[in-house]
């Protein structure tokens, strides 16, 4: 039997690292070997970590040269401030190190073409922490009908991902670049599944229409964009944070016209029914009171991290790859200078 693949977590800056690192700690062919702090970290996230290493008896280490020299790891799941994660990626790609990243990953296309370049060079497998925009079983499902010929030739595809809370997290928001930045490859992913045409045309509104924190740093709230495919298929993205309490913590809906037939996704996180209680007027004028989950399909989350550990296993790409990171980086680009000129920009 092959011996597992030995894991590190490297920052613990959001709550992903919890969810993702610990499906990679407990899959069968992964052994944790330790967490290693971000310099980045703040206390939050360092006590964050420390309580983890401590949950899962392992060592919590405060330099990271340190730790890959000690524990030599297999495998690196990185939940860092968005700055920091293509010099870190890429110092864990050339010692050989396999890498799930948090999103966005690269700040612009520069570093997205670095990362695909380091990961083909040193043949390492490269996956980022977007597991709604293809695991979820509605989402899987509408795009598996799509690639049938059921509906016929694909002529506009809209896709919607809204959260609320937007007052807690406009600071982390500011280091992505916006919403859009933050969630638009839930979005847009899907859609390079989809439409067997290159893009040709972006035009993107971002505007801070509901939170005055996010105007004063300068940042989207909600994004509109709209896309024209060489083949005639157009596509839109409605994204970002908006203020309705009665709404569930996200909002994912898509819709498939096409010259056969038309699906409704109404519910795209699918795995799971949410019953809410009423907000709570702390800490936040937006924070979501208690629910609970009734699982009703696999938890994307964990289908990601399987299909992640097989394409190491296997010697394959994994669903999600650097080459996706590296496409969206270039959209960001374009829907930014769309929005700021305010006209229609070629996608190059």
């Amino acid at each position: 039997m092959p011996r597992p693949l030995k894991l590190i977590l490297v920052g613990f800056e959001y709550g992903h690292q919890a969810a993702y690192g610990g499906l990679l700690a407990d899959h069968a062919t992964v052994e944790l070997i330790g967490v290693c702090r971000c310099t980045a970290d703040g206390e939050t996230s360092i006590s964050r970590g420390r309580e983890f290493a401590r949950s899962r008896g392992c060592p919590y280490l405060e330099k990271l040269d340190r730790a890959l020299e000690e524990l030599k790891p297999d495998v690196a799941s990185l939940a860092l401030p968005p700055a920091d994660n293509v010099g870190i990626a890429l110092g864990l790609i050339r010692r050989g190190i396999h890498v799930l990243c948090e999103k966005p990953v690269a700040p612009d296309a520069e570093g997205a073409r670095l990362l695909v370049e380091a990961v083909e060079h040193h043949r390492v497998r490269f996956t980022w922490a977007l597991a709604t925009a293809l695991f979820t079983r509605p989402i899987h499902d509408a795009l598996e009908l799509a690639k049938s010929g059921a509906l016929g030739t694909l002529r506009i595809v809209n896709y919607r991902f809204l959260q609320p809370k937007g007052p807690i997290f406009a600071n982390r928001t500011r280091e992505t670049g916006g919403e859009f930045a933050n969630f638009g490859a839930y979005g847009w992913v899907p859609l390079t599944r989809l439409v067997p045409y290159p893009l040709a045309t972006v035009f993107s509104m971002q505007r801070s229409l509901f939170y005055e924190n996010y105007k004063r740093e300068g940042i989207d709230d909600l994004s509109i964009t709209t896309l024209r495919f060489k083949g005639g298929a157009i596509g839109t993205l409605t994204v970002g944070r908006i203020p309705v309490e009665s709404m569930p913590s996200t909002d994912l809906r898509l819709e498939l016209i096409g010259s056969e037939g038309v699906v409704q996704v109404k519910n795209g996180m699918g795995d799971a029914l949410h019953v809410w209680e009423p907000f709570k007027g702390a800490p936040g004028e937006f924070e979501r009171g208690a629910f609970t989950r009734e699982p009703v399909n696999d938890a994307a989350a964990k289908l990601f991290v399987d299909d992640f550990v097989a394409a190491i296993l296997e010697g394959r790409e994994p669903v999600l790859s650097a080459g996706d990171a590296l496409s969206f980086a270039r959209l960001c680009a374009a829907a930014e200078r769309s929005s700021r000129e305010r006209k229609v920009v070629a996608f190059e």
